[in-house]
């Protein structure tokens, strides 16, 4: 461990300490929940993933309290942070970058992922593209306020679900179940309705074995799970995960039989009322600007990839790199501007969409197949 001291800006009495740790302490598990309180900077998370292995901590600690964390890999000549959906400000990444260039000076780039920041005026160069969003939804104090904001269409909407459910199918009942209380199979048929409604719309299912496992996992230590059950079947479920004051919602799905109940709508509005009802201060829906998370009152908030170099010079010799974060960030901007077409209300916006998903087919049938003759 390396220790530094230094002043803190706009603080006259306290000093703050910068320590490096070439591991992961036990207490940055703790430090990480209470800074952040996000579940994608969890060192839950992270093992799981197998990012921990060969990862460094930088802490910066204000007496006993730790005021900003950071978890990296350094290779080569650069370095990675794996903190993800969280805010830091300008000064912290200066700092950081400041202290990480002179520590190893062998490290050209530092790479932030998924960050919210408004970092400007650095004297070293920097690339801040889009990557990412995170849209969510601010929480008031009760259910019944967060009703109020709705729109009237919403509110309406979520009135007949429920009236007609009550009417029509009187045996199916909401519960809620938290952690260890959530059975594998409950999890696993709230899988298998979001596979059947992602292949409906043809579009790639990402959970193999190895990914529900994971997710298994991280219900077990965050996890609230919002289910819909007629008798002992599942019809719709919403998984979340609870970090602190902040909601996560990372699965939502319902039969496709009971669309016109609207039963995946209610299970993320029940879902949000729950999280009102536990202190909740934000419902995070995560990526991807889909209409119903706008409509549950949620607002888009711009994640960026942060690319710091060391110099020009070290800049034009990791070119490279910086053509790649470039080509990712139009890559990102071409799927954003088929998803605003995808959602558009003219014939033409459909047709050019349709045209557009007929030729990735075409092309999927040219693929190299493997040894076991699946592409």
């Amino acid at each position: 461990m390396i220790a530094i001291a230094e002043d803190i800006q706009n603080v006259a009495e306290d000093i703050a300490c910068v320590e490096f740790y070439d591991h992961v302490p036990d207490s940055v598990e703790h430090d990480l929940e209470n800074i952040y309180q996000s579940i994608f900077t969890t060192v839950a998370r992270m093992k799981i993933d197998g990012a921990l292995a060969g990862a460094s901590t930088y802490s910066v600690r204000q007496g006993a309290k730790a005021r900003t964390v950071l978890l990296f890999r350094c290779e080569g000549n650069r370095v990675t942070v794996y903190n993800e959906q969280i805010s830091l400000e300008n000064n912290e990444i200066r700092k950081f970058s400041d202290i990480i260039f002179s520590k190893y000076k062998s490290v050209s780039v530092i790479s932030f992922y998924a960050i919210n920041t408004d970092i400007n005026k650095f004297s070293r160069p920097v690339q801040k593209l889009n990557c990412l969003e995170d849209i969510v939804l601010q929480l008031p104090s009760t259910a019944e306020a967060y009703f109020k904001i709705l729109s009237e269409n919403t509110r309406a909407s979520i009135r007949k679900s429920q009236k007609k459910l009550q009417q029509n199918l009187p045996a199916i009942q909401f519960e809620t179940c938290c952690k260890d209380n959530v059975s594998e199979q409950q999890i696993r048929s709230i899988i298998a309705l979001s596979h059947a409604r992602m292949s409906a719309k043809k579009r790639r299912f990402h959970y193999d074995e190895i990914a529900i496992q994971k997710l298994i996992k991280l219900i077990r230590k965050y996890g609230t799970v919002v289910m819909a059950k007629n008798i002992s079947d599942i019809c719709a479920g919403a998984i979340c995960y609870r970090v602190g004051e902040h909601y996560f919602m990372h699965v939502l799905a319902h039969h496709p039989k009971y669309n016109e109940y609207g039963l995946g709508k209610l299970c993320c509005y029940l879902s949000i009322c729950d999280a009102i009802a536990n202190g909740a201060k934000s419902y995070h829906f995560g990526w991807g600007r889909t209409n119903y998370k706008y409509a549950m009152g949620a607002k888009n908030i711009d994640l960026y990839r942060i690319e710091i170099y060391r110099s020009s010079p070290r800049l034009a010799g990791n070119i490279g790199h910086f053509l790649w974060v470039v080509i990712r960030h139009e890559i990102r901007r071409y799927k954003l501007w088929i998803e605003r077409l995808d959602q558009g209300n003219t014939g033409l916006d459909k047709r050019i969409v349709n045209a557009i998903k007929m030729l990735r087919n075409v092309k999927s049938y040219f693929r190299p197949c493997n040894k076991n003759g699946d592409v």
